[in-house]
This record gives structure tokens, C-alpha cells and sequence, in this order.
């Protein structure tokens, strides 16, 4: 009778220490652990038509970490193109803002009709850079590349997420 009691007593009190290591770890963790991420996606395209014709982008943002960052930015410009293109300036009225952890945004703008029509014909990129401001004072640029068909639709390949990589997307002063 006794063998089995303290036995039980064994599982019980590594049970406990299993559970007590793993409180422990998380409350690390959740104060002490710093973690610095963002993400987006192109959530919506329309074509406009008319005499001011453009395509409307909306792009969710997130801050996917613990720690609140300022969205500085969106740059647009052409990658390549065959013949010298200026890029358009996007004003908007949400941007910058600061991202709260584990926050979305929204961001909608429009690419003149123009660069679509180019880049669509000549085969050329369009780079959406989201300019990203860490609580320590680094700048990330995040690019997403969008490449059109003829028609003016999307390829497959600007539906996909895309996030920060903080090595590779960091902007050296």
C-alpha cells in the first residue's frame, strides 16, 4: 500500500514541476521576451473604370508580435521596366500609423492606370514597399511584388502573404 502511495506521490509532484517549468517559461516569455514581426497580404483588386481609370488595392497589415511599430510608408515603383517610368506618390490618410500588438490594419490605395497598362504590356514588376519603424528606431523596408497579366488581373503569385525578415529587409544608415 505504501509503495504504490508514494509512487503516486512521484507522479504528482513531477507533475507539478512539469507544470510550474512550463508557467514559468511563459511568464518569461510574455514579459521579458521582445518580439518584433509584421505581416500583410493583398486582400482586394478592382479596376476602376471611367476617365480616371485606376486599380484599387487593399492590403491588410499586422502586427504579429509584442511590441508596438510605426507603418511609416508605402512606396510604389516599377522594377526593370523597358523604358523610364516615374513612380507615382500614394498619399493616404491612415498612414503612418502605429501598429498595437497583434493589430490590423487596412490600408487601401490606387496605381494610376497608366503603370498597370505598362506593366501588363512590358512585362515589368510593380513593388509595393511597406516602410516599417521598429520602437528602437531601425527602418525595415518590406516589398511586395505584384506582376499583371494583359488583362490587368493579378498573377497568383501577389495573393501570397508576405512578412518581415528582420536580416534581410533592415536599411543600413
Amino acid at each position: 500500500m505504501s509503495n504504490s502511495s508514494s509512487t503516486l506521490d512521484i507522479i504528482t509532484i513531477l507533475i507539478a514541476s512539469i507544470a510550474l517549468i512550463i508557467s514559468i517559461i511563459t511568464v518569461i516569455r510574455q514579459f521579458f521576451y521582445k518580439k518584433f514581426s509584421f505581416s500583410g497580404c493583398l486582400i482586394q483588386h478592382k479596376h476602376t473604370e471611367g476617365a480616371f481609370e485606376s486599380c484599387n488595392l487593399e492590403y491588410c497589415v499586422a502586427n504579429t508580435g509584442n511590441v508596438k511599430f510605426i507603418l511609416k510608408e508605402i512606396l510604389v515603383e516599377a522594377v526593370n521596366p523597358p523604358i523610364n517610368i516615374s513612380s507615382p506618390i500614394i498619399n493616404l490618410d491612415n498612414i503612418p500609423v502605429i501598429l498595437k500588438e497583434e493589430q490590423m490594419q487596412l490600408v487601401q490605395f490606387s496605381l494610376p492606370r497608366f503603370l498597370v497598362q505598362k506593366a501588363a504590356i512590358k512585362k515589368f514588376e510593380i513593388k509595393i514597399t511597406f516602410i516599417v519603424v521598429s520602437p528602437q528606431g531601425i527602418i525595415y523596408t518590406v516589398p511586395h511584388f505584384l506582376s499583371f497579366l494583359v488583362n490587368k488581373e493579378l498573377m497568383n503569385e501577389a495573393w501570397k502573404p508576405f512578412r518581415l525578415n528582420t536580416r534581410r529587409h533592415e536599411i543600413k544608415i
